[in-house]
């Protein structure tokens, strides 16, 4: 039987979720929601750790406005492909595709005002480093 890598693994669950999770999450319950209950502002850097797609990205980008800045981070090939194409079809200024190493974010100097972590901490092998860090 021939081994199966992490990698081919997450590409191949990454672009189920994408095309039968993510849209029918997002029409239940509107991306934006979330992040305007974290009381994201004007100005702000938010990290959207785990960005999938970039639906939580796309509505920190709108709550930041041009004077802040997004951070879409994931470690998943496909999924900062997917926010880099949605930075550029939606214009999004403000955000920035992010493909991360393990436990670490990959930002040059881990200065955030919001950090975020939606529905992807359960993915994560030996997550409870990532949170002491934090």
């Amino acid at each position: 039987m021939k081994e199966v890598k992490r990698e081919e693994r997450s590409d191949f669950s990454f672009k189920i979720m994408r095309f039968s999770f993510f849209d029918e999450r997002d029409k239940l319950c509107p991306p934006v929601r979330l992040p305007e209950s974290f009381g994201i502002k004007p100005g702000m850097t938010v990290v959207d750790c785990g960005c999938g797609p970039g639906s939580h990205s796309k509505a920190a980008s709108g709550l930041t406005g041009d004077k802040g800045q997004v951070y879409g981070v994931d470690a998943n090939t496909l999924a900062v492909e997917s926010v880099s194409r949605l930075i550029r079809d939606e214009k999004l200024t403000n955000v920035t595709s992010v493909l991360s190493e393990k436990s670490s974010s990959c930002l040059k100097d881990d200065k955030a005002d919001f950090v975020f972590a939606l529905g992807m901490v359960h993915m994560i092998r030996g997550h409870w480093p990532v949170f002491k860090r934090a």
